[in-house]
């Protein structure tokens, strides 16, 4: 009977550590896929952004930094801390370096389980977002909206380096090519 509590204690004790696997694309287009198990620790400082908040727009502020956090811990395990904001000629021989389909596939991921665990309460995840104002001038973007009032937002990771904030605009802004602001 003991070894049967020892064994039980074991398990638990190796639950308490394990995390969720989650998959992260990268490399253009998702070409490269990587499933990478964040350890609940980190997974808890990023439920922590959201423990006090009392309104959608500071979930949202919230949500810009929880994408952060899930890029730099997914860094740790892909090559995807050498991303660069946007696409730049050198960069698309740079492994790890992402588009706006990884970025927002990724980022739809993110909040995806986010929503799962109960973490965001006044959002929920919409199908994602794509613009082309010209023939080469396509984006893709994540999309959330607002519960209560169906206001849809573009959460958008794709304009800045790896680990920063994301930016929220509402999708007629995104639309209409509104410049974003720097995190």
């Amino acid at each position: 009977m003991r070894w049967l509590f020892l064994l039980c204690a074991l398990v638990a004790a190796f639950d308490l550590f394990a995390g969720s696997s989650i998959e992260v694309c990268y490399d253009f287009g998702c070409k490269q896929r990587q499933s990478v198990t964040f350890d609940t620790l980190s997974l808890s400082k990023i439920a922590a952004l959201f423990s006090s908040v009392k309104s959608p727009a500071e979930e949202r502020q919230q949500l810009r930094l929880a994408i952060a956090e899930f890029e730099l811990l997914a860094a740790q395990y892909t090559p995807t801390g050498n991303d660069v904001g946007e696409n730049y000629r050198e960069g698309m021989k740079e492994t790890g370096q992402q588009d706006c389909i990884d970025e927002s596939l990724n980022t739809s991921t993110y909040i995806s389980y986010m929503l799962e665990q109960g973490w965001l309460k006044w959002h929920k995840l919409e199908e994602r977002a794509f613009r082309a104002p010209w023939l080469f001038d396509q984006h893709w973007s994540a999309q959330i909206s607002q519960i209560n009032t169906g206001t849809r937002y573009v959460v958008d990771s794709w304009f800045f380096d790896n680990g920063q904030p994301a930016v929220i605009q509402t999708l007629a802004d995104w639309l209409d090519k509104q410049e974003p602001i720097q995190p």
